[in-house]
């Protein structure tokens, strides 16, 4: 993991970037001339990104939530953690800054 100094108001933008790369399939993705693999949980299987302080991951349609059922059914969401506290999401190409995060 490198450390990029990202800021808040280029959120969206890299968000962006990462959903793309994420759902096309590719291994890494270039944000601001760095590169960042594309990470695996396992056993999930659920693609990643991490860079300090925010993690971008991809929906694990094999839990429960309205969100999972979504991804079942091939939507492709796209969450994005800052400091482990759910921060934006994008979903049918449409980022959304979650409002208890918006302050």
């Amino acid at each position: 993991m490198l450390n990029l100094k990202i800021e808040d108001e280029d959120i969206e933008e890299i968000a962006k970037k990462i959903n793309d790369a994420i759902f096309e399939g590719k291994d890494s993705v270039n944000i601001k001339g760095e590169d960042f693999e594309i990470e695996k949980y396992s056993p999930s299987g659920v693609r990643h990104v991490k860079i300090e302080p925010y993690l971008f991951l991809e929906q694990n349609p094999n839990k429960d939530s309205w969100h999972a059922k979504q991804a079942k059914k091939g939507k492709e969401i796209l969450w994005v953690m800052k400091d482990y506290n759910y921060y934006a999401r994008i979903m049918d190409d449409k980022f959304t800054l979650l409002e208890k995060n918006n302050k």
